[in-house]
């Protein structure tokens, strides 16, 4: 299956022209500029709860035509692609003039708070808005007026997370230093994270009450 539902991670295959798992590059191929806005989604008195959404620019259509031969990874493949199929879900992708300059195109991805309090130094009120960074201070948005804020520009979350160092190196770990480590290292974040999952479940657990749980519905076998 795919790795994600990120529209991010859809290009188009170069030999046949449908749609394939991978990584999707500005009109060059090359990684795309990225920002992350803050959605209201109403569901309480309050406006929240908040979600980070992440947006990309769009492609550019004018320099898309000056492209004979676009980068196996170049958006304007898709652009292509949407000409040649009415029903293509990436029409939104396209851009001209001005607007190409502005992180539009939503590349259904979202985080949390407790997620983006990793990575950025931000405040929030005491209903839990996000505050305290360009794109958060739009009036509008903190009285609940607008459903998404502006593009968010945050410094990093430089905290000391109080880890200690790895043997032989002194420097204090940083919140965004632990973020950093694990983004870079996959198979780190599994293990680490399957160990703190368990320590979750099994907190003031008594082992005595625990009752092994079939696992027939692993092939889809029980009656």
């Amino acid at each position: 299956g795919d790795p994600t539902n990120s529209r991010s991670c859809i290009f188009v295959n170069g030999s046949d022209s449908s749609l394939t798992p991978g990584f999707i590059g500005d009109e060059n191929g090359k990684a795309i500029s990225v920002k992350f806005k803050v959605k209201s989604e109403n569901m309480t008195e309050n406006g929240g709860p908040w979600n980070w959404n992440l947006f990309s620019k769009g492609c550019n259509r004018v320099i898309c035509d000056t492209i004979s031969d676009p980068h196996p990874h170049s958006c304007c493949r898709l652009l292509q692609y949407c000409d040649d199929n009415p029903d293509c879900p990436f029409k939104d992708i396209e851009c001209t003039g001005d607007e190409c300059n502005e992180h539009t195109v939503f590349l259904n991805i979202n985080m949390l708070n407790v997620d983006m309090g990793l990575v950025f130094n931000f405040t929030r009120n005491d209903d839990g808005r996000p505050q305290g960074c360009k794109g958060l201070d739009d009036p509008d948005w903190n009285n609940n007026l607008k459903a998404l804020s502006g593009e968010v520009e945050c410094g990093t979350n430089d905290n000391p997370s109080y880890m200690p160092p790895p043997p032989g190196l002194d420097f204090i770990r940083t919140y965004f230093l632990e973020y950093e480590f694990y983004a870079n290292n996959p198979k780190n974040w599994v293990v680490t994270f399957r160990k703190g999952f368990d320590i979750m479940l099994e907190n003031k657990v008594d082992p005595a009450y625990l009752v092994k749980a079939s696992s027939c519905w692993f092939n889809d076998t029980c009656n």
